[in-house]
C-alpha cells in the first residue's frame, strides 16, 4: 500500500512538472523567453514567483529595448563556475540584442546589454550605485544583513535604471525602493497567495493522496494526534528562546562564497573604471588598486581559503575606492573570527582571559560563548583558519594587518 502511495505521488509530481514546462536547459529557457521574455522559476521567486514576474513585466514594459530576464535553476547543460554569465552569453547568441539579466540558484545575478546606447559596464555601475544607496537609506544594519539583494528585486532596480535618462534614479524613487525589503514586501506577497490558489492539477493530486492517507490511518486504527499528543501542546506552550542581540550570519556553501567573490570583484572592477568624481585621497586609490589586483590573484587559485580572501579584498577595495573620492567611512576591516560574517564593529578577546583583542562582528561580539569561526576543511581535526600557517591566518584576512593586499601579492594566495 505504501508503495502505491509513493508511485501515485511520483506520477502526479511528474505530471505537474511537465505541465508547468519547467525549463532545465539553455534551449528550453530560450524557447520560454521567446514566448514570454520574463522567466522566474519558483526557486528564485522570493517566495512568490508570480508576483516577481508581474513586477518585472511592469518594469520591462517601460523600455523600448528588448528585455530578457531568466531567474532559474542552473541549466543542466551549463557547467562553468560562472553559470549566470555563461547563460547570458548563450541566450544572447540565440535571441539577439537587448538587455539580459540572469541568475541561477548557485550563482549571483549578472546583467549585460547589447545594441543599447549604454554599455554593460555602465548598467552594472548604475546598478551597484543604486543598491549601495538603497542600503544606506535602509540604515547601517542593511550593509551586513542584506549584502546580496534578492534576484527579483535587483532585476527590478536594473530595469528601472534602464528606463531613466542617464541610468539614474532620483532620491524619491530610491527612498521608495529603500522602504521595501530587499526581497518583496511580505504583505503584498501574502495578498498574492490569497488571490492565486494552487493549480487544479496540483490540488487534485494533494486531495487524492490525502484521501488515501486518511484511509490508511482509519484502516490501521492509528490516531496521528494520539501518537503525537504532546506535539501540539509543545508548539503552543513552549516560550520562544530569547534571541541573541545579533542573529547568527547565514552559513554559505563554498560555491556560494566563490560566486559572491566573483560578483564583488566584478563590482570593484567596474567601480575602478569609473572616471567620474575627483580623487581627493590618492593613497586610498592606490590601496583600492592593490586590493583589486590581490583579489584577482586570490580568485585564480580556486580554493576556499583564497575565495574568502578574494571576497574580503574586494570589499576592502570597494571601501578604499569610496574613500579616494571623499567618503569619510572607515577602512573595511572584517571579523577576525569569521571574515564571512562581514565588517567588524568592535573588538573581543580571542581566548578567555587573553589580553589579545581582535576585531569582531556584531554577532561574535554579542555571543562570545558561542563562537562561529571560519573552518577551512583540511586533513585532520577541524580547527579555525587562524590556527593554520598561511597568509590568511597571519593577516586575519586583513583584520590584524595593514598590508594584507601586499602580503597576498608577495606570498601568493595558496
Amino acid at each position: 500500500m505504501v508503495c502505491a502511495i509513493v508511485a501515485i505521488v511520483a506520477l502526479a509530481s511528474s505530471t505537474a512538472h511537465a505541465a508547468t514546462g519547467y525549463a532545465d536547459s539553455v534551449d528550453a529557457i530560450t524557447a520560454q523567453l521567446k514566448d514570454d521574455p520574463i522567466l522566474v522559476q519558483q526557486i528564485l521567486g522570493s517566495g512568490d514567483a508570480k508576483l516577481v514576474h508581474r513586477r518585472l513585466r511592469a518594469a520591462a514594459s517601460k523600455l523600448d529595448t528588448p528585455v530578457y530576464v531568466a531567474l532559474v535553476s542552473r541549466p543542466r547543460d551549463v557547467r562553468t563556475d560562472r553559470p549566470s554569465r555563461d547563460l547570458i552569453v548563450r541566450l544572447h547568441a540565440r535571441l539577439g540584442d537587448g538587455i539580459f539579466i540572469a541568475a541561477t540558484n548557485d550563482d549571483l545575478l549578472q546583467v549585460a546589454a547589447w545594441g543599447t546606447s549604454y554599455s554593460s559596464a555602465d548598467l552594472s555601475l548604475a546598478r551597484y550605485r543604486a543598491i549601495d544607496r538603497i542600503k544606506e537609506l535602509r540604515g547601517n544594519s542593511a550593509r551586513h544583513e542584506f549584502s546580496v539583494p534578492a534576484p527579483g528585486f535587483e532585476a527590478e532596480v536594473i530595469l528601472d535604471l534602464a528606463a531613466r535618462p542617464g541610468l539614474t534614479l532620483d532620491d524619491k524613487q530610491l527612498k521608495t525602493l529603500s522602504k521595501q525589503s530587499l526581497s518583496f514586501p511580505s504583505n503584498e506577497a501574502n495578498a498574492e497567495h490569497d488571490e492565486d490558489p494552487p493549480s487544479t492539477g496540483f490540488t487534485t493530486m494533494i486531495g487524492g493522496v490525502s484521501g488515501l492517507l486518511a484511509f490508511l490511518v482509519l484502516f490501521r486504527g492509528i490516531s496521528w494526534f494520539g501518537a503525537r499528543k504532546d506535539a501540539p501542546r509543545a508548539m503552543i506552550a513552549a516560550p520562544a528562546r530569547p534571541p541573541h542581540k545579533s542573529s547568527k550570519p547565514e552559513t554559505m556553501s563554498p560555491e556560494r562564497i566563490r560566486a559572491l567573490a566573483h560578483s564583488e570583484l566584478d563590482a570593484l572592477t567596474v567601480r575602478m573604471r569609473d572616471q567620474s568624481g575627483t580623487i581627493v585621497d590618492p593613497e586610498a586609490l592606490e590601496r583600492a588598486q592593490s586590493a583589486l589586483q590581490a583579489a584577482g590573484r586570490a580568485l585564480s587559485q580556486k580554493n576556499l581559503s583564497a575565495d574568502v580572501g578574494a571576497l574580503v579584498l574586494s570589499r576592502i577595495g570597494a571601501r578604499e575606492s569610496e574613500r579616494s573620492r571623499g567618503s569619510r567611512a572607515a577602512s573595511y576591516v572584517c571579523c577576525f573570527l569569521n571574515p564571512l560574517h562581514g565588517e567588524a564593529t568592535s573588538s573581543i578577546s580571542l581566548d578567555h582571559g587573553s589580553h589579545l583583542r581582535v576585531p569582531a562582528c556584531a554577532y561574535c561580539s554579542d555571543s562570545p560563548a558561542e563562537p562561529d569561526p571560519l573552518i577551512i576543511p583540511r586533513p585532520g581535526p577541524d580547527r579555525p583558519y587562524y590556527r593554520q600557517n598561511d597568509v590568511w591566518s597571519r593577516t586575519g584576512y586583513g583584520s590584524i594587518a595593514s598590508d594584507f593586499a601586499e602580503s597576498v601579492l608577495r606570498e601568493g594566495a595558496s
